[in-house]
């Protein structure tokens, strides 16, 4: 599965935050920061990670003008209002030279800062990415503490991120979301470190962060509903069948589109399932073939799950309806045969041997060398067995040479 994109909106809140540090000594204040924020957009494609932010066509808002009663007249604040008045014009070309003229003749001036910062930005938008990266690296050296620093590091996060070097890119957001004072930019931090620690295989790490996410309800709600099934799937991954299921009912809760609803119902059904939870199982799975735009495959999922769903209950009958019922319905290839073997069960359990013994020959057929396969030539021969049929003694033998030869990994036909 390809890496989304990282947090689209930040772009727009870099832009403003980068025209809002360094109070005041522009001519301009830190209001850009309540401007509101466009939507992330996380969408999963299918190979490997996506460019990271796409900056917004849209120029960056303009803070409201106020005075800065730190500002002394002199040729650095001349030098520096120049720079910035082009950065914000986004002459960003005409804006590289005033703003190395003053990190190089006053190193130590009040605004060495944002000045790198601006200059890496300019760069950045011009794309010439190592000059970029190197007036990100001057901040992040020399004024580690600032909030053009927690800018940098987020230009660096995602640097590293295109670069796929996801352990360094999660250091960066880390940092980014410590530095961060914007609400909006330190949340797109910690998506952003949750994407990195994901595709870094940093599981734990990943589910923490994405818990953060989620946990917003007053944030961007695509990239909630992104954290939400990363924290589903996480959590299913790790074990924490539970928490899974709690992030599957949030995102039933909220869902809008039918194929995340329906994909969220068979998920979280087929854990009630596993922790014997049947009742609510099968409400999910019928209100998921209730969908009326829900993929052929998923129904096929959820016809499974209604089998599995009554067998766990103890509804034999019920089971072999749904299978009976839904015979049309194809469900995926590596759950046909879990699903005749369940079948099967149902049969023996009923003591309807015959039938029983049918499905397992069938499974025993088309589903050669699998582990269903072999359990369904030892329940064949249980139902012999409680036929007390003749020819039990062969059907033995075939099934221990069958056996002895899938153990040497060689095909049982």
């Amino acid at each position: 599965m390809k890496a989304p994109a990282l947090v689209r909106s930040t772009g727009l809140v870099i832009a403003s935050l980068a025209m809002g540090v360094g109070m005041g000594s522009t001519g301009f204040q830190a209001t850009a920061l309540g401007q509101a924020v466009p939507r992330a957009v996380p969408v999963a494609e299918p190979a490997a990670p996506r460019a990271i932010p796409v900056e917004t066509p849209q120029a960056p808002p303009r803070a409201t003008p106020a005075v800065d009663p730190g500002r002394v007249p002199g040729p650095d604040e001349d030098l520096y209002d120049y720079a910035t008045l082009t950065y914000n014009q986004q002459d960003y070309k005409l804006a590289i030279k005033p703003y190395t003229d003053y990190v190089t003749t006053y190193p130590l001036g009040r605004h060495g800062a944002e000045a790198w910062f601006r200059l890496g930005e300019c760069y950045y938008k011009t794309k010439q990415n190592d000059d970029a990266k190197r007036c990100y690296n001057e901040v992040l050296t020399r004024f580690p503490r600032t909030d053009s620093a927690g800018l940098a590091a987020y230009r660096m996060g995602m640097f590293s991120y295109n670069a796929k070097d996801y352990a360094k890119g999660a250091t960066y957001f880390e940092i980014a979301e410590k530095l961060g004072t914007n609400v909006d930019f330190k949340l797109g931090s910690v998506f952003n470190k949750a994407l990195c620690y994901k595709y870094s295989n940093q599981k734990e790490k990943a589910l923490t962060a994405f818990k953060v996410v989620a946990g917003v309800k007053g944030g961007d709600l695509q990239n909630r509903e992104f954290a939400l099934q990363e924290v589903a799937l996480g959590s299913t991954e790790l074990g924490k069948k539970e928490d899974a299921i709690a992030a599957y009912l949030e995102i039933i809760g909220d869902a809008k589109d039918d194929k995340v609803l329906g994909d969220a119902l068979i998920r979280s059904g087929l854990l009630y399932n596993e922790t014997n939870k049947p009742a609510q199982a099968l409400k999910n799975f019928e209100r998921s073939l209730a969908l009326k735009d829900l993929p052929s495959d998923k129904k096929g999922i959820a016809v499974y799950g209604l089998i599995q769903g009554n067998y766990v209950k103890g509804d034999y009958d019920g089971a072999i309806d749904t299978y009976t019922k839904n015979a049309t319905v194809v469900a995926p290839e590596d759950l046909q045969g879990k699903m005749l073997l369940i079948v099967g069960n149902a049969y023996k359990n009923k003591q309807m041997y015959r039938q029983a013994v049918d499905t397992f020959l069938v499974i025993e057929k088309n589903h050669p060398d699998t582990k269903e396969a072999l359990e369904a030539g030892y329940q064949k021969l249980v139902c012999f067995f409680q036929l007390n049929d003749k020819d039990m003694p062969t059907f033995a033998e075939r099934s221990r040479n069958a056996t002895r030869r899938s153990s040497r990994g060689m095909s049982t036909f």
